[in-house]
């Protein structure tokens, strides 16, 4: 009797799965991934499960050899559908989910070599467990980029907490120098909203912007077409390309259309962005694994540490669960409640 109701939940889990157009083999491979979890803890009924034995487990898992990291992202969401979809456990609706699965992500494309037995010691652990960066820290890797485009994106992911793909896509007129906010426009979620900019930033994103301006004006005069802008955008605004404050704040060299045949400049690439970041940390000789996402998780972890509402500042980064941001918290958070730019 009690196999029979065993096996009907295991067969409610897999149309549950199902549902997520997943195939019956990837369904029961959930099934399988679920049991170990379960397995992992043969003195907790289940009903006592919360999220730190889940965050335990996916710990383990981020520190797990190469074969296991191929699951990693299957256990994670394996263990989302069983504990949100199928026992409907309240906290599971707030637990971190996402911030799992892009750690799973990123540790899956991360090769990783075998490592000599070190008496216990997992030497691949330090590619793999997630680094902040102290103050001193960030104002070494600061010291150690020496190309001012690279350094004024840097420092705005770091005294913004923004993400690298919203720090390329910024043009002129989402920075506000009278109120030292910028305005970021279709952020995850197409959620536009306002972050706070550190006086010590402005100066620089003045001096930049009159910099942009000459090279616009030679643009021009060349008989280039400006800026690059979406088909809807050109169409509602066909002359927005030409003016100043549609020119992105950091431009790739000048570009030809091959549909249109306009020669404009684009926004640069995420990619060079992330690359001058991990070549300043070698340089700065910082034993981590660093990289744009490194800058944000700081902003988020200084901020907190130094006694700021962690809801204020989830909303700055644009985060509706708050969960994902205790990810990044370093000690136990209290309430407060201003919340300011980092000095960059």
């Amino acid at each position: 009797m009690a196999n029979d109701i065993l096996a009907r939940f295991w067969d409610y889990f897999i149309v549950k799965t199902k549902s997520y157009n997943m195939s019956d083999y990837t369904a029961r491979q959930y099934v399988r991934h679920v049991k170990a979890y379960i397995k992992h803890f043969p003195d907790l009924r289940l009903k006592h499960h919360t999220g730190n034995e889940v965050e335990k487990y996916l710990q383990q898992m981020a520190l797990a050899s190469q074969q296991e990291m191929l699951e990693f992202t299957e256990v994670v969401e394996a263990l989302k559908i069983f504990f949100q979809d199928v026992v409907r456990f309240p906290w599971a609706g707030t637990f971190p989910w996402t911030y799992w699965c892009d750690l799973a992500s990123t540790l899956q494309q991360t090769p990783r070599q075998p490592q000599p037995d070190r008496g216990g010691f997992n030497a691949s652990s330090m590619d793999t467990v997630p680094q902040r960066l102290s103050h001193c820290e960030v104002q070494k890797l600061f010291s150690a980029m020496n190309e001012p485009l690279s350094l004024l994106m840097a420092r705005l992911l770091y005294g913004c907490g923004l993400r690298a793909k919203e720090v390329i896509r910024l043009r002129v007129f989402d920075v506000d120098f009278t109120e030292g906010k910028l305005l970021i426009r279709n952020a995850d979620g197409s959620r536009d909203r306002i972050v706070p900019v550190a006086d010590e930033l402005l100066g620089p994103l003045r001096d930049h912007i009159i910099n942009i301006e000459i090279l616009f004006a030679e643009d021009l005069a060349r008989g280039f077409a400006g800026v690059y802008l979406p088909a809807e955008l050109q169409e509602k605004y066909p002359n927005a390309s030409r003016e100043l404050r549609w020119q992105y704040l950091f431009s790739a060299d000048l570009q030809t259309d091959s549909q249109t045949g306009k020669t404009w400049r684009h926004h640069v690439e995420e990619s060079s962005l992330e690359e001058a970041i991990q070549l300043a940390g070698m340089e700065a000789g910082l034993n981590k694994k660093i990289d744009a996402r490194s800058l944000r998780d700081a902003f988020v972890a200084h901020l907190i540490d130094s006694g700021h509402d962690i809801y204020a500042v989830g909303k700055l980064l644009g985060e509706e669960d708050i969960s994902s941001v205790m990810i990044m918290v370093p000690r136990p958070v209290q309430d407060y409640f201003t919340v300011e730019s980092n000095t960059a």
